[in-house]
């Protein structure tokens, strides 16, 4: 039996190990030390790249509604209405495409770790997309790569399963996030819970052995068989 990677599995592959420059290990080999920075260097490294600021759950989603808001508008502007009728059916065909977005933050994620957590999200995506092409998330503007976002259609998701797998994330969710908070009102109107946090998406869909039950053999719920 061929169990050689598909083609599209192989350039996800190819691409990950490339973005996070792992070298091919011999049998028996251990794992490649990172060298030791000197002194001087490590503090100019974070002299001329600091660390991000850290983002509270609270101003992720105030950016996420900002974008959302965005979109929204630029959906309104295209279609060009005039008359309020116009501007009603506008709203509404506005509104039905925003609603098929999500959104994926990377904000938790330390600077130097930034590179290989967005291949490793980008990878999960690919790997739990039925699509024949492969997909990519594109970064929400002026966010430094720490939060991305797609329409769940690209990937062959439905809205259902994304927002399925969206209620199992414990980070984004009250009383964490508060209730009265605009932001978080305004994003469940349009996009029901879909904003995940990335890097707990790409654990959790990557090893389905993890919704096993006891003694089980096949793990329905996991995050890769609701998705794909």
């Amino acid at each position: 039996m061929d169990v050689r990677p598909s083609g599209k599995r192989a350039v996800l592959l190819a691409t990950l190990l490339a973005a996070v420059a792992l070298p091919a290990l011999g049998a028996g080999q251990d794992p490649p030390q990172a060298p030791q920075l000197l002194p001087g260097v490590a503090r100019l490294r974070q002299k001329v790249n600091p660390e991000y600021d850290p983002w509270s759950p609270e101003y992720l989603y105030e950016r996420v509604a900002e974008h959302l808001a965005t979109v929204e508008g630029h959906y309104l502007k295209a279609q060009n209405p005039h008359t309020p009728e116009q501007w009603a059916a506008a709203r509404k065909q506005a509104l039905h495409e925003v609603s098929y977005l999500c959104y994926f933050s990377l904000a938790e994620v330390p600077r130097a770790n930034l590179p290989e957590a967005v291949a490793s999200l980008f990878f999960t995506i690919n790997s739990a997309s039925p699509a024949a092409v492969v997909v990519r998330p594109r970064a929400v503007p002026n966010t430094d790569n720490r939060l991305f976002f797609m329409d769940v259609r690209w990937a062959y998701w439905t809205r259902e399963a994304v927002e399925k797998v969206s209620l199992e994330d414990f980070y984004y969710r009250e009383p964490i996030l508060p209730s009265e908070s605009k932001a978080l009102n305004y994003i469940r109107e349009r996009i029901g819970n879909r904003v995940l946090r990335g890097d707990w998406l790409s654990f959790y869909a990557g090893d389905s052995s993890l919704f096993l039950s006891k003694g089980g053999t096949q793990a329905d719920s996991a995050f890769y068989y609701r998705l794909l």
